[in-house]
C-alpha cells in the first residue's frame, strides 16, 4: 500500500490577495469583458485588499492598491456604479 498524497496547504487570505494582484491589467484595473465589468472587479479587489488590512499607504500590497485606485480615478465610471466606487476608494484611503 502506498502512502496517501500529501495534502496541499490551505488557501489563505494572502494567497487570495496574491492571486488578485497577479490578475491586474497593465493599466492597474482588474480584467473584464468591458469597462463596467472591469470597474466592478476592481471595486471587489479593493474591498478584498482593505479587508486584508492593506491600503494605498500601508500593507504589503500598497502599490497594488494604489494602481487599482489610479485605474478607477482615470476611468469613466458608469453612473450606477459611482457610489460603490466611492465606497471602495474610501475603504482603502
Amino acid at each position: 500500500m502506498s502512502a496517501p498524497p500529501p495534502l496541499s496547504p490551505p488557501f489563505d487570505d494572502d494567497d487570495r490577495l496574491m492571486e488578485l494582484a497577479a490578475q491586474m491589467e497593465p493599466d492597474g484595473g482588474m480584467p473584464g469583458k468591458n469597462l463596467e465589468e472591469r470597474v466592478k472587479a476592481t471595486v471587489e479587489a479593493l474591498h478584498a485588499f482593505a479587508e486584508g488590512g492593506h491600503s494605498a499607504k500601508s500593507g504589503a500590497f500598497r502599490s497594488h492598491v494604489a494602481r487599482l485606485l489610479e485605474f478607477l480615478k482615470g476611468a469613466e465610471i458608469p453612473p450606477h456604479l459611482r457610489e460603490s466606487v466611492a465606497e471602495a476608494i474610501q475603504a482603502v484611503s
